[in-house]
């Protein structure tokens, strides 16, 4: 029988709104976590779990080409564009969002600037653009999932080139702070493209692995690396009834959980619930579905919640799981 495999980032990073106690309807997902076999979980971001699960070595060069470039010899960076806030004594990142037009003209302006270091940004998706660099950085960065939101002072490129690449990113920071598009943006209340977050480096690899039959979710990166890999992305109805092993990809909550947005959050659950947690379990226990896992990555307690139908008899176990 087949296996349905989620993928729920941040999921218990909130425990207290899973708790009976704060009236959220939720009786299949505290069913799943009270009754699951539970192991802890190695990979802590969602970019890492699904670079293992398709077998990705370098995400930038990797969506390059799902967005239809090719990456060729160069090596490659995601610079997204980000803003980025003094709060206190932190340093919060915050995702952006613009228009295509402006992104190209952020970009051209970059590609002005740092053309004589040999530098080539662009930008075939207004929220995720590339730097192209001559030689390979000898750098480690982090996952975008790991900083968003959060304070970045301690999460900048580290390596035996960090020192030449905090200084090309505070220059990059330079020229987009005083970028004239940012004052207008300013003006209708958007917040200012101020930094770019520098990660997923890495030259073309081979092919994708194919890890399931199918995928469904509301992935960005899940479905760029399901396309490139030959794996047809569902829709939920079509996830539900499939046969082979499916994979499902949610970042809303995790996306919710970062902001600090207890009301999105809520929401989100709820809807999980609704659409799918609850209807996986029908299905577990019609027999129709062989088994279900859950994957949480999250910073601190990151786990696995394996769940057969012999799991679900087990009513004596109450959540929050033991």
């Amino acid at each position: 029988m087949n296996k349905i495999q989620l993928l729920i980032p941040d999921l218990l990073s909130l425990p207290e709104l899973l708790s009976p106690r704060a009236g959220l309807q939720l009786p299949a997902l505290r069913m799943w976590l009270a009754r699951a076999r539970v192991e802890p979980l190695a990979e802590t971001t969602l970019e890492g779990w699904l670079c293992d699960a398709f077998g990705v070595s370098a995400i930038a060069a990797t969506t390059l080409q799902a967005e239809g470039l090719a990456p060729d010899a160069s090596h490659w960076m995601r610079a997204d564009p980000v803003h980025l806030r003094i709060v206190h004594d932190k340093l919060i990142l915050e995702p952006v969002s613009l228009s295509a037009d402006e992104a190209q003209q952020f970009v051209a302006s970059l590609n002005a600037h740092f053309a004589a270091d040999g530098l080539i940004f662009s930008a075939p998706h207004p929220r995720r653009w590339y730097l192209a660099t001559p030689d390979a950085p000898r750098i480690a960065t982090r996952h975008f999932s790991s900083v968003e939101n959060a304070d970045v002072r301690n999460r900048l490129p580290d390596g035996e080139d960090a020192g030449h690449w905090h200084r090309m990113l505070n220059e990059m920071q330079m020229l987009l702070h005083t970028h004239p598009l940012n004052e207008a943006r300013e003006a209708r209340g958007e917040l200012p493209v101020n930094s770019v977050w520098l990660w997923g480096e890495g030259s073309a690899s081979g092919a994708l692995r194919r890890p399931c039959a199918g995928a469904s979710g509301d992935s960005e990166l899940a479905r760029m690396f399901a396309q490139l890999a030959g794996v047809p992305w569902l829709t939920r109805d079509e996830a539900l009834a499939a046969t082979g092993d499916v994979l499902f990809v949610w970042e809303g909550l995790g996306r919710a959980a970062r902001r600090g947005d207890l009301n999105a959050w809520r929401a989100e659950v709820e809807a999980l619930e609704q659409d799918c947690i609850a209807p996986l379990l029908a299905s577990l226990r019609a027999g129709k579905v062989g088994q279900v896992v859950l994957d949480v990555p999250q910073a601190e307690g990151a786990r696995r919640f394996g769940l057969s139908r012999g799991d679900l008899w087990k009513f004596w176990r109450r959540f929050p799981s033991p």
